[in-house]
Formats: C-alpha cells, sequence, structure tokens
C-alpha cells in the first residue's frame, strides 16, 4: 500500500511540472494560436478637408516564427452606426501600417458649423502570443490642404522610461 502512495504522489508531482513547463515556456515555442484584440478610441471631431489616419505597428521580432497581424478599422457616427470599414490590412513583424479616412468620403451629414462626431474600433487578428501593452496605434487628424497633422492620439500605455546617460 505505501509503495502505491508514493508513485500516486511522483505521478502527480511530475504532472504538475509539465503542466508548469507549458505555461512557462517562451512565446515562441508555443504553438501559435489565433488571437484577436479589439481596441476602441476617444471619440473626436472631423471637419470637412480632414483625414484621420490609423497608424499600427507591429512589436514582434522579425523571424521565421512570427506571422504579420492583420489589422482593420471601423468608424462609427455618433449614434454607434458604423460609417466605414476599412479593408484588413497584413502588418509584417517589426513594420507599421497606416489606414486613412477622408471625412470628404464619409456617407454622414454634417452638423451646423461642419463638424462631425465619431470614434473607431481597431481589431487585430494575429496568430501568436503577444502581450498588449506592446501593440501601438496613432490616431492623428490630417488637414487635407496643407498636408499637417492637427491633432494626434496615442493608445495609453506604450511609453517607455528611458533613463537617461547621467544616471539623471
Amino acid at each position: 500500500m505505501r509503495i502505491q502512495a508514493t508513485s500516486h504522489k511522483h505521478i502527480g508531482r511530475l504532472a504538475l511540472l509539465a503542466l508548469l513547463a507549458v505555461f512557462l515556456a517562451p512565446p515562441q515555442a508555443r504553438a501559435h494560436e489565433e488571437v484577436s484584440i479589439v481596441f476602441h478610441t476617444i471619440p473626436w471631431g472631423m471637419v470637412r478637408g480632414q483625414t484621420a489616419r490609423f497608424s499600427m505597428f507591429n512589436p514582434n521580432a522579425p523571424t521565421e516564427l512570427e506571422r504579420p497581424f492583420f489589422v482593420q478599422v471601423q468608424l462609427f457616427d455618433a449614434s454607434g452606426a458604423v460609417i466605414a470599414t476599412s479593408d484588413e490590412i497584413a502588418i509584417p513583424p517589426g513594420e507599421f501600417r497606416s489606414i486613412d479616412f477622408d471625412r470628404n468620403g464619409l456617407p454622414i451629414a454634417d452638423n451646423p458649423g461642419g463638424r462631425v462626431q465619431t470614434r473607431a474600433l481597431v481589431r487585430y487578428r494575429m496568430f501568436s502570443i503577444v502581450d498588449r501593452s506592446k501593440m501601438i496605434v496613432s490616431m492623428e487628424l490630417i488637414d487635407n490642404n496643407a498636408g499637417r497633422t492637427t491633432a494626434v492620439w496615442v493608445t495609453t500605455g506604450f511609453f517607455e522610461v528611458v533613463p537617461s546617460r547621467n544616471g539623471q
């Protein structure tokens, strides 16, 4: 009887070690699974002659194991109706891509003064295990005539504190 109890404890410990090895293995060693992440932006206003540009970065190092992210952006009006949807684009590891929405092409009526409130949903689809805090999305509002950026929003949580060279 004592031999059986000892072997059951030994099997239980081995099973626990095997589970820990699976969960503590580096992401590259795990099987790649499809993961979807959705990011909702803050609302903003646009007027005719402006373009909203969404820029997304794939922070993974370019290796044979990593695949591209697939990203799609949807715009919503103030009532929550979808007013525009981009094509799904691929972003290879270590690269970034942008998606533009020109206000002049959006199918919504102007409010008095020409201003329209909108918000966006950015959907990432990927086949790797990624720390969400490293995913970078920025949105800029561009004046079409001047070609200048008039406003920039960067998603929170993506800033890194870098110590100065002299330790201050």
